[in-house]
């Protein structure tokens, strides 16, 4: 579509299994501003997976209905303003969707601290570490999941975006991190990149729980799900007393799949479940972003995304989360 505004739309509801054709990139015109508004150019976006719960149910976001456009992150330059706080040329990210460009409140938007960046930060690490993933990671791991030094920490989707990003915020905490991902390829990533003392994949061994008790016969205190279904019943069975589940996502009803159905609680484990959602610590995002950038210049953190060049190519790189074609932490480069 060239340097013609476009963006992504729900084409068909998604059935069990994913696809391209359920999306349909389309040229528009961008409304003209109004009092609060900012027009930007958007230069990268996310196409995380739990962008599909959206499409298939209310979560606590509305559905996105056929022929809307498709939410997600992204990062981008303002090019026009009706706003007092924003200027054409500042770097901003919020909710900006799958498009080259957005028209949205200047409330909605969060300017880029140039403290942040540079010295080896790339802007893109605003969808990325500095990002929701980071942010998700910072808040599931520190506040729901309570981690203290020296525990063990189990994290289901290690390699994705979030998992990649638990496994080194548990290192920095001198963890000991134990992954679980879906090829050889993928566990071999999260050992040499993020941190991880032991991996295990979940397709090579049927009996997930007692892999996981392989890897770490005397459980684990702290288990960061992402999945749901039979991973969160195999991690709920390696848990220790005082442990915590920390249920960040449910991957596995993007196929129509059990959500999971874990046995009672014992009183005498004294163990804690709790679900999140990241925009729930909002006012504390500037903290940890601080925090996140400062382990990120001290080598502690990795930004490694999969850069997808191309906005046409986004619908393709969300499908491919789903059917392991797509890289590890993918992010949309639109030009």
């Amino acid at each position: 579509m060239g340097l013609e505004p476009c963006r992504w739309v729900l084409a068909a509801r998604p059935g069990k299994e994913l696809k391209v054709s359920d999306f349909a990139l389309e040229a528009f015109t961008p409304p003209e501003l109004r009092d609060g508004e900012v027009r930007v150019r958007i230069e990268h976006h996310t196409v995380a997976p739990g962008v599909r719960a959206k499409l298939m149910e209310k979560t606590y976001e509305d559905m996105v209905q056929v022929g809307e456009p498709i939410p997600g992150n992204g990062v981008g330059v303002v090019e026009a303003s009706r706003h007092p706080d924003f200027a054409p040329g500042d770097p901003v990210c919020g909710f900006l969707g799958w498009a080259s460009v957005a028209v949205l409140p200047g409330r909605t938007l969060e300017k880029l601290d140039p403290g942040l960046f540079g010295g080896g930060v790339p802007t893109s690490a605003a969808v990325g570490v500095l990002g929701m993933a980071g942010l998700t990671a910072y808040f599931g791991l520190l506040r729901i999941g309570r981690l203290q030094a020296g525990e063990t920490v189990l994290v289901s989707s290690a390699a994705g975006a979030v998992g990649s990003l638990v496994g080194q915020i548990a290192r920095i905490h001198d963890c000991e991190v134990i992954g679980v991902a879906g090829s050889d390829g993928k566990c071999a990533d999260i050992l040499a990149n993020s941190g991880y003392d032991a991996a295990v994949n979940y397709r090579a061994r049927p009996d997930l729980a007692a892999a996981i008790r392989d890897a770490r016969p005397e459980g684990v205190d702290v288990f960061f799900d992402n999945v749901g279904g039979d991973t969160l019943n195999a991690g709920f069975a390696n848990l220790r007393t005082f442990g915590r589940i920390v249920v960040c996502g449910a991957m596995s009803r993007y196929d129509g799949g059990d959500a999971g159905v874990m046995p009672a609680l014992k009183p005498g484990m004294r163990q804690t479940v709790q679900a999140f959602v990241t925009p729930d610590f909002a006012a504390d995002f500037p903290a940890a972003r601080l925090q996140l950038a400062k382990w990120l210049r001290e080598g502690k953190l990795k930004h490694r995304p999969t850069v997808i060049p191309g906005i046409e190519r986004a619908a393709e790189a969300f499908v491919g989360q789903f059917n392991g074609e797509t890289g590890p932490r993918p992010i949309v480069s639109v030009d």
